[in-house]
Parts: structure tokens; C-alpha cells; sequence
């Protein structure tokens, strides 16, 4: 049996109707070249998904089943629901815990590959037929991108996917496009909230009880937006009169979910004030502006101070760019340190 892990995105749904907590995503994806140099072919698993359903594990252990999983393959991949019993001890006191605070971050396949369904070329090795076995649920992935989007049910904001870094921002146009995208005509629908860090629970059927958007339409998906996310770590950090009408517990439980998004950017948590400026970050500095955006981007400045302390910056590029940069570099890290003393 070969276990494989590939690039996932899914979450966790539960529905008061339903006896199942239903996980969805893709547990395998196309065309592309995992850790350990294999890539499966579209439609390597068309015989195999006609023929059995495929089971769900935990860790790729065959005595602990946690139930089944629908399995549909698309141009993309094998686009994966798994359900699992909500009657089931093991799933409420293991699975789901597990899932919900991070720990288990990824879906992993197991298959069977006849001789004849395996080529070689440059290196790698592509499955071009496959039987699956069994989906599981694992905590260290072979493919180090298989992070998980989110998994909490109680908290849904971590399920969207990123935009591009360079995705522009309007809240306004945002909140527009999240209200044609979840059908929310009259009121809030079900899926509304999930464009919103924050909402007054006990007026959830008015819109003006949904504060900080942070996502919008992109290509017809509802993507967060780094720029937004960046604009929310502004306002919880002051910029704008602060947040004065959310109360500390939330607050904390906001940012925390900014957090897990910065992690998946692969960005500093932006409320720890221990920012290291890179050498790297310090070469795309080619005027203030470009000053500015890193500044905002560090997590440590709202918009207006880093557009206040990039203005002050009085660093000389008519000296060698090396010398420029290296007076720069210890600048930035000079400010970072005063900031967490």
C-alpha cells in the first residue's frame, strides 16, 4: 500500500439536522510533483472510484476507522467529503479536538498501483492508475504545502482560501460582492458571516451588525485578502480609534484567527512585537513608498504610522546601494527593538 499526502484544502461542517460531521476538500490533486518526486495523472483513480468506496482512517491506522468518504474526481483532483459519526466516541473525543485546535493538518491517500500503471520521465514517477483504499486524516504530511485551511467548527473565518498578495482592497465594493455571493438580498444568509471577523450574535439578521470584512469575490470563490487582514491588524493595533465597542475575549479570539491566517502567508504572527527585518525584505525598498508597505506589512504599524515613519526616513541613495541598504536594515531592526522594549 502506498500512503500519499497532497495539497489540501477543506473544513469541518456540522449541521443540526444531521448526523454526521461532514469534512470536505481534496485529498489528492493532479499534475503536480509531491516531496517524494511522484505525480498522479487526471483519471488515475476513474476505475477504482466505479468499483469500491474508499474508507476513512485516522493516521492511516486500519484499526481505527472514523468513517467514509465520497470521493469524486475533477479536473482539479480527488474532491473528498468524508463523514464521520457524530455517535462515535473516538471521533468526538479524538478526531474532532485534534482538528479543531490544528494539530491534524492534512487528508493523506491510500492506494494500490499496478506495474503497468506506473511510467517514468525526468526523475519522476507518474501513476497513471490507482486503486484507492482508504482517506485519512494525518498530522505530519508528506507534502509540506498540505496545510489545512481550518478546521474549527465553531469558528468558520480560517476556512476561506488567500488571494494574491497584490489583491486590492475596497471594503465597500467588498461587502457588495459577499452580498451577491452568499444571496444575502434582505438579510444576512448563513454563509454572510463568513466574509466578517466579527458579529453581534444576539442581531445576526441585520447587516450592520457585521464588522471588519476581510474577504471578497475573486474568480468566482470568496478569497480573504491580505490587505484586508493587514487593515484589521491596523485597527486592532489602534489605527482608527481602535475597536472600543468589541469586548477583550473577542478581541483575542480575533486575532488569533488574523494569526492563523499570517501563518498560512507565511508571515510573522503580527501581534508579537519581535519582528526581524530581513536583508531581503530591505532590497525591495526602492523609494518610501516601498518603505511604507513593509512597514504596514510587519504587522507592527497601522497605515497612517507607517506612512508617518517611512516620510521621516532620511536615508541617502545617492551612497553605494549596498552601504544604503545595510543603514537601512539596522534602522528598521533599531525600531523593531525599541518597539518591544
Amino acid at each position: 500500500m502506498l500512503y500519499i499526502t497532497k495539497n489540501c484544502s477543506f473544513k469541518l461542517e456540522t449541521k443540526s439536522d444531521d448526523q454526521y460531521y461532514h469534512i470536505k476538500g481534496y485529498s489528492s490533486t493532479y499534475g503536480n510533483a509531491d516531496r517524494d518526486g511522484d505525480v498522479i495523472n487526471k483519471g488515475a483513480f476513474d476505475e477504482s472510484l466505479c468499483s469500491e468506496k474508499p474508507i476513512a482512517l485516522w493516521q492511516h491506522d486500519q484499526s481505527q476507522p472514523i468513517g467514509i468518504a465520497n470521493v469524486v474526481s475533477d479536473n482539479k483532483g480527488l474532491n473528498t467529503e468524508l463523514l464521520l459519526p457524530k455517535n462515535d466516541q473516538f471521533v468526538n473525543s479524538r478526531v474532532i479536538p485534534q482538528l479543531e485546535i490544528g494539530a491534524v493538518k492534512s487528508f493523506s491517500i491510500g492506494m494500490s498501483i499496478p506495474k503497468s500503471g506506473i511510467s517514468y520521465k525526468n526523475r519522476l514517477r507518474y501513476i497513471e492508475k490507482a486503486f484507492l483504499r482508504e482517506v485519512s486524516l494525518v498530522s505530519i504530511p508528506a507534502n509540506p504545502k498540505a496545510i489545512i485551511e481550518s478546521i474549527k467548527s465553531v469558528d468558520p473565518y480560517k476556512s476561506l482560501p488567500l488571494a494574491d498578495d497584490d489583491t486590492s482592497w475596497d471594503s465597500s465594493q467588498a461587502v457588495k460582492s459577499i452580498r451577491h455571493y452568499t444571496n444575502s438580498k434582505e438579510s444576512p444568509s448563513a454563509d454572510y458571516k463568513r466574509a466578517f471577523m466579527w458579529l453581534d450574535p444576539e442581531n445576526d439578521d441585520n447587516f450592520t451588525s457585521y464588522k471588519m470584512p476581510f474577504a471578497t469575490v475573486v474568480d468566482g470563490e470568496l478569497k480573504a485578502v491580505p490587505r484586508a487582514l493587514s487593515a484589521i491588524v491596523g485597527v486592532l493595533n489602534g489605527a482608527r480609534g481602535g475597536v472600543s465597542d468589541i469586548s477583550e475575549s473577542d478581541i483575542s479570539k480575533i486575532k488569533s484567527v488574523v494569526s492563523s491566517y499570517y501563518e498560512k502567508m507565511g508571515k510573522d504572527d503580527p501581534f508579537k512585537l519581535d519582528k526581524q527585518f530581513t536583508i531581503e525584505e530591505v532590497k525591495k525598498v526602492k523609494s518610501k513608498r516601498d518603505l511604507e508597505y513593509i512597514l504596514r506589512e510587519s504587522g507592527m504599524f497601522s497605515k497612517s504610522a507607517s506612512l508617518y515613519l517611512a516620510s521621516l526616513t532620511n536615508l541617502s541613495q545617492s551612497e553605494s546601494e549596498d552601504n544604503y541598504q545595510v543603514k537601512l536594515f539596522n534602522e528598521l531592526n533599531k525600531l523593531s527593538k525599541q518597539l518591544r522594549a
